[in-house]
């Protein structure tokens, strides 16, 4: 991924005796600006396909597609979780390296974010912590950076 710098130019010519002797010129770095738009956008669109959808299936496909504006895609996954079975399924998994369906939630990073209920950014070294602590079990390929964030969703009972 690129990182592009953003920023507006008001420039000028300073004249003195009929001839331009210097240039000035004035920016802003409107970078994370930006970045903050377009993470709000989307946010929004997520947020708004979540609402505009029956099946929460027809969600997957979206929240991949709007995240893939920002960040790489290629190895990602949706958990979610059965509190009743302590389980994790993932009905939208891609990865380059593993394949899985469904895991136990017991010390796994995934688990780790829904028991702390905070949405994270990890790199190896952090997660090397959390297995050297025996707050996870490493499962999988190992990867260098690891994002885990919470979307509650609440089931409408059938009737």
């Amino acid at each position: 991924m690129a990182i592009i710098f953003m920023f507006p130019l008001v420039a000028t010519a300073i004249v003195i005796n009929n001839e331009i002797v210097a240039n000035l010129g004035i920016y802003k770095d409107i970078t994370t600006e930006r970045k903050n738009q377009l993470l709000q956008e989307i946010l929004f669109n997520i947020s708004t396909a979540a609402l505009k959808q029956y099946d929460i299936k027809e969600i997957y496909p979206i929240i991949v597609q709007e995240l893939s504006k920002i960040w790489d895609t290629n190895n990602f996954f949706i958990a979610l979780y059965d509190k009743s079975t302590e389980t994790l399924s993932l009905p939208f998994f891609t990865d380059e390296k593993d394949n899985f369906y469904e895991i136990p939630i017991k010390k796994t990073i995934t688990g780790w974010v829904i028991n702390n209920n905070k949405s994270v950014l990890l790199k190896g070294k952090d997660l090397k912590l959390l297995d050297e602590s025996g707050d996870i079990d490493m499962v999988g390929t190992p990867c260098k950076v690891w994002m885990g964030f919470l979307l509650k969703w609440k089931m409408k009972q059938s009737e």
